[in-house]
């Protein structure tokens, strides 16, 4: 069924974001996530994003790979 398809994208995707963020396991506080639609909004505390520069870059090709399942990922 449609919805099931949905969800499993949705679920897959997030897992995909979970697996990318707890690489470090660092013990840091998690981004606030906001979701609108297909549209993904990560925001990281403070400067965290710039003292984790490989992770910046994790997420940017996992932005890109995304947007072929029409699903737009932004983080500030």
């Amino acid at each position: 069924p449609r919805d099931e398809g949905r969800d499993l994208r949705r679920s897959a995707v997030l897992l995909r974001l979970a697996a990318l963020l707890n690489r470090s396991r660092s013990e840091g506080p998690l981004p606030e996530l906001r979701v609108d639609g297909r549209h993904l909004h990560l925001r990281f505390a403070g400067n965290w994003l710039d003292a984790n520069p490989l992770t910046r870059a994790d997420l940017e090709q996992e932005a890109q790979a995304l947007r072929t399942a029409k699903v737009l990922l932004s983080f500030e």
